[in-house]
């Protein structure tokens, strides 16, 4: 730095960890307006969304984006997770359980099993509606 040449060697520094950022934070998807669903529904995770409601936020039919999403992403609009706990944890880049546990509940006020045990979606009339009202 000094004027001096430097060693001639490389060195490697392995990364700690990996941080998700909330742009990066998505599936690959290729339609537009795939994702801008999945947005609305990561923002709007804690109340009942109906289908229509999601329809709304995009300019095609309810049946074409229901199929787009299907092909897109994998499984219907209205399909519940059957992952532990744990995996999901895995999955969205936390280091533990205990770390997702209390980032969760921070955003919706309940722990991860609390919030699966009373918003449970479940297909009513093309609704998802917490557990227990219809």
């Amino acid at each position: 730095m000094n004027g001096h040449k430097g060693p001639n060697q490389t060195i490697v520094v392995s990364p700690k960890s990996v941080v998700l950022r909330q742009s990066t934070d998505f599936l690959a998807v290729t339609t537009s307006h795939v994702l801008k669903v999945l947005e609305y529904m990561r923002t709007h995770f804690s109340s009942g969304i109906t289908v229509e409601e999601l329809a709304r936020q995009v300019p095609i039919s309810r049946s074409v984006l229901y199929r787009l999403f299907i092909e897109e992403v994998g499984h219907s609009m209205v399909e519940e997770t059957k992952l532990r706990i744990g995996e999901i944890s895995k999955q969205s880049g936390f280091n533990g359980n205990i770390s997702f546990s209390r980032a969760f509940q921070s955003a919706t006020g309940e722990s991860p099993s609390e919030y699966r045990a009373k918003y449970s979606p479940i297909c009513h009339d093309s609704t998802i509606l917490p557990r227990g009202e219809s």
